[in-house]
């Protein structure tokens, strides 16, 4: 459902309702292709992408872009011309006007290239005052190493009954050596 959204944002108020389903079926089996295919090859397999962000904003997003340049409707939305001004439409390949592809794809190629050129420019700059990733040792350990808590507490970190008023003395630093000292004694 996210990937139709993402994908009729550009095309909002530009495609009639049988527009809107075709770039929404279409944007969908492109992310799901996308996710479970792409995700294996280089570039898109050194990406730390949990949450999946890059393939159902960006791929979802470039692609609804880009049929806006397809099924525009020249009926959908009229700017009005001011005195001697004729109105003004837009209308994709489907309608006669193929001249929106390529808007459309030279819109998304300067998105594109601005975006990496200014994020590059962030990190760089970020990196001249601290490291932008944390050892290894540390990433395998978790967010005991970095946090010094866990995000997810095991059972054995977590206290039920009468006194759990009080903290356990192992865990009293509040820095969770307990729990850092249990990670470390069970890696091989």
């Amino acid at each position: 459902m996210i990937c139709g959204l993402v994908g009729i944002t550009p095309a909002a108020g530009y495609v009639n309702g049988f527009g809107a389903i075709i770039i929404g079926v279409v944007d969908s089996a492109i992310v799901w292709f996308a996710w479970n295919y792409l995700s294996k090859v280089r570039p898109f397999s050194k990406v730390d992408d949990a949450l999946g962000v890059v393939y159902t904003h960006g791929i979802a997003g470039l692609f609804g872009g880009l049929l806006v340049g397809l099924l525009a409707d020249p009926h959908m939305i009229v700017y009005l011309g001011i005195g001697k001004s004729p109105n003004v439409t837009t209308s994709g390949l489907f309608y006669g006007h193929p001249h929106q592809l390529l808007v459309q794809a030279g819109a998304a190629l300067t998105i594109i290239v601005w975006d990496a050129l200014v994020t590059f420019l962030i990190l760089r700059g970020i990196g001249l005052f601290m490291k932008l990733r944390i050892p290894d040792e540390e990433l395998e350990i978790g967010d005991v190493a970095v946090h010094g808590e866990e995000a997810y507490p095991t059972e054995e970190l977590v206290r039920v009954g009468a006194g759990a008023d009080s903290p356990p003395a192992a865990l009293s630093d509040g820095k969770g050596a307990l729990a850092t000292e249990k990670i470390r004694q069970t890696e091989p």
